[in-house]
């Protein structure tokens, strides 16, 4: 039995590499509030640590606020982190590289806030969900913006269907959603028509397209 230590707090959250041979771990401060039970808040030592579950090597992770959120890409190429709620204060979803333990880039564009971030099954992209309800997805190695719309209602929750051409959302009201990531042609194979001039501007086609049969 292998014991890991190094955080300062009780632990908030922990997630296996795809592999089964890294973790990594973000602690939690807790207080005792009248209701009954403890309660979580967020990470006390403001870092994030990748542990080498063979060798008992540790990489930390430094953030200057506690964090909500720590995992790895399906393929484990990539640490994403994501701090936690303060106030109106921006919540940047970090990416990191495991091996070394280097910051590579960080998600915040120019929304206020970042309340849901997730990667897709082949670990290519990670969609995110900002506090005004509009999704963007992100290029895993490079960080750039790939594309992104705003929801038609307040949502919670936003992650990539199996084949990775949808997201699923969960908005506020318990209804869930399906958003395809190429609205075009999904909308053409459901009703193969003319596109209108509104249509052509909204896509970015110079004329109007058919879906030929």
């Amino acid at each position: 039995m292998r014991v890991l230590e190094g955080h300062e707090s009780p632990l908030f959250s922990a997630a296996f590499d795809g592999k089964g041979r890294r973790l990594v771990t973000t602690t939690a401060r807790w207080s005792s509030p009248r209701a009954v039970g403890p309660r979580k808040t967020l990470s006390s030592d403001n870092t994030a640590r990748i542990w080498d579950l063979e060798t008992g090597k540790c990489i930390v992770l430094r953030h200057d606020r506690g964090l909500a959120k720590a995992m790895f890409s399906p393929d484990g190429r990539r640490v994403l982190t994501q701090v936690g709620h303060a106030g109106t204060s921006p919540r940047p979803v970090r990416i990191w590289d495991p091996a070394t333990g280097d910051h590579l880039f960080s998600l915040s564009g120019r929304e206020s806030g970042l309340v849901f971030a997730d990667f897709s099954t082949d670990g290519r992209q990670i969609v995110t969900l900002s506090r005004e309800s509009s999704i963007s997805v992100w290029d895993t190695q490079s960080g750039h913006l790939l594309l992104s719309f705003p929801l038609t209602k307040p949502s919670c929750f936003a992650k990539f269907c199996a084949n990775n051409q949808e997201i699923l959302t969960i908005g506020a009201d318990g209804k869930t959603h399906l958003w395809p990531l190429d609205p075009l042609a999904a909308a053409l194979v459901r009703k193969p028509r003319e596109l209108t001039p509104e249509e052509c501007s909204m896509y970015g086609v110079d004329q109007p397209y058919t879906n030929a049969r």
